[in-house]
This record gives structure tokens, sequence and C-alpha cells, in this order.
């Protein structure tokens, strides 16, 4: 498919969170995140958010080159920042860092920053980047009403159920927003499984073929500014619809989500979309 009216494009950034809702018994709720942006704001908002990405990265490599005093300093400093990222997993956890066999792989260089820093962060890319959104929805479901539904209609629950719904709902959902207003889009995804991508390829194709680019453009979180800024926003809704309070900064997270989130989250059950389909 050729898109031809440049200036009618859509993108949806997405990411997800809570994946795997049936098999993780730790997991009630898988929610993926989409923000959607005109073409023309694109520009502006990558402009705004690296100034606050360079002064930031600028600002903990120079932590690190104070605080770090071992031999192997410039090495350990490269890995730590050489794919330097707003994560919020990372930003809102910061002594964790990323473990693999018992080894770690990669030291998190947010335990460096105070919490009034890294919380600075947040509300600055929030408050530049949220005029250019046009919607932010959060497409939800919650795993007891998945396998109720499950149970009503004769399925055997199963996440690859999960996700081949919640691919038809996000379609189905962002096809007719383009519709309504006369645009056409893509969606742009963090890095995806081979299957879950297949699957997005499939139902583009087979529903909306006028409406959307036939293929998700999947990046790397840590190339695209618009991953990071629906990674914190999705991370935020996550833990506040969890009521995840025992977790560390989640006061915090809760007055970062309601200044700057929660006005402008749209929120879309898959349970209601597959029960109004039958």
């Amino acid at each position: 498919m050729i898109i031809k009216e440049c200036s009618d494009l859509k993108f949806m950034y997405m990411d997800e969170s809570g994946k795997n809702i049936i098999t993780q018994k730790s997991q009630s709720v898988f929610i993926y995140g989409g923000m959607i942006l005109d073409k023309d704001n694109v520009y502006n908002a990558l402009s705004d958010f690296k100034v606050i990405y360079q002064q930031n990265r600028n600002a903990i490599k120079k932590k690190l080159n104070d605080k770090i005093t071992t031999e192997d300093k410039a090495n350990k400093i490269h890995e730590m920042i050489g794919h330097f990222e707003f994560h919020a997993v990372e930003m809102f956890n910061p002594l964790r860092d990323k473990i693999k066999g018992g080894k770690v792989l990669k030291e998190n260089p947010w335990k460096y920053c105070s919490i009034e820093q890294r919380f600075k962060v947040i509300h600055d890319i929030l408050i530049k980047i949220t005029p250019y959104i046009d919607k932010i929805y959060m497409f939800k479901v919650d795993k007891v009403s998945f396998i109720q539904y499950c149970s009503e209609n004769g399925l055997t629950p199963k996440d690859a159920l999960v996700d081949d719904s919640m691919i038809d709902f996000i379609i189905d959902e962002y096809s007719s927003w383009l519709k309504e207003n006369g645009r056409k889009g893509a969606i742009v995804p963090d890095r995806l499984d081979s299957v879950i991508r297949d699957s997005f390829v499939n139902k583009i194709r087979t529903t909306c073929p006028e409406s959307f680019w036939t293929e998700p453009i999947i990046v790397e979180s840590y190339s695209n500014a618009f991953i990071q800024i629906i990674d914190i926003i999705t991370y935020c809704y996550y833990m506040i619809y969890t009521n995840a309070n025992t977790k560390p900064n989640f006061k915090a997270i809760q007055n970062v989500y309601n200044k700057h989130i929660k006005n402008i989250i749209i929120e879309k059950d898959l349970v209601e979309f597959l029960n109004k389909c039958n």
C-alpha cells in the first residue's frame, strides 16, 4: 500500500505492561498504551525532547564520572549510558540493575540520581510533550474478566488468545478513529517478537488496508523518543490501575499521574469490545 497524502498521516506509538496474564501468576492486567501524534507535530516534539534528553544524559554522565573510581571506569560508563534512554522501570526503580543468570549485565545509571532529579525529568517531558499529543489510549484487559469471558463463550484462556484479541481490538479502535477523522496511520510499537509482529501484519492486511500502513514500524526504545514517552505514561497508568502502593516511589508516581496523565487518558476495555462483537 502506498500512502499518498503524507499530510494526513497519524502515528500511534505503542508500549505494553503486564504481558502473559494467563500464565504469569503475578500479572493481573495486560495494558497496551497507544500515543497518537500528527506528522506535523513530530519535529517540534522531538526538538523539545532532545533538549531534555541531552541535558540529563550529560548530567548523569558527569555524576558517573565523579562517583565511579574503578580502573575500568570508561568502559563502565559507556555500558551504562551507551544506549541511554528514559525507561520507566529503570527510572522508578533506580536500584534495579539488568541481571541475567545472576550476573549484572548493565548497572542502572539512575541510582546516582536523587528522587527529585528523576521526577523532574518526568515532569519536564510531560509538560513539554503532552501539548503535541492527539490522543492517548490505554487498551486493557483484566485476567479475571477475560477468564470469565472465555468460560461464558466456551473458549480456553491462553496468552496467545489474549494477544490476538488485543491486536484485533487495537486495530479496530485505531482504524475507526482514523476513518472518522479522514486520516491514514501507522502503528509504531517497541520491539516485538515475531509471532506478535506477524499477527499485527495479518490483521491489518485483512481488516483495514485503506487506513493503515500494512506493517508495524518496529523500533528499539532507546532510539525513539516517543516510545520512551509512552513507556513512561503506560508504566504510570499500570501502577495506578493496579494500586501498586507497596512499590517504590508509588506516591510520587501517583502525583505525576494525577497532574499530567489522568485527564488525557482514554480507557478501552478488551472484554467490553469482545462482548460487543458477539
